[in-house]
């Protein structure tokens, strides 16, 4: 019992965090529009065949980079935020997966 109710506190506090991560990029994104300042956003296809290409720091050969203005920023943040609790179709490790496993295991 006291484990079970020591996971809950845990996702809840998780559940939490994701929730002040999409508050601060919506003050960020307003604090943007309001002085016109926009943000570099880096994005590659990381593939098996491309992984070596990566080294995740700023002039990654692997990756483009481009600029957005704060109403195009925000989405992409946002939809961010929402692969890591949800998932991708390529992506197996999210918040949605962890609780459904914790789950299953639990009814066994």
């Amino acid at each position: 019992m006291q484990n079970t109710q020591l996971i809950g506190t845990l996702l809840m506090c998780i559940a939490e965090q994701f929730s002040k991560l999409l508050q601060a990029i919506e003050a960020e994104a307003v604090t943007d529009e309001a002085t016109g300042r926009t943000k570099s956003f880096q994005m590659g296809d990381v593939t098996a065949e491309t992984s070596h290409l990566y080294t995740g720091g700023v002039g990654c050969p692997g990756a483009s980079s481009v600029e957005l203005e704060a109403q195009e920023w925000r989405p992409l943040a946002k939809k961010v935020v929402k692969a890591e609790v949800l998932g991708t179709a390529n992506k197996s490790r999210f918040l949605v997966a962890l609780i459904n496993g914790m789950d299953a295991r639990q009814r066994l």
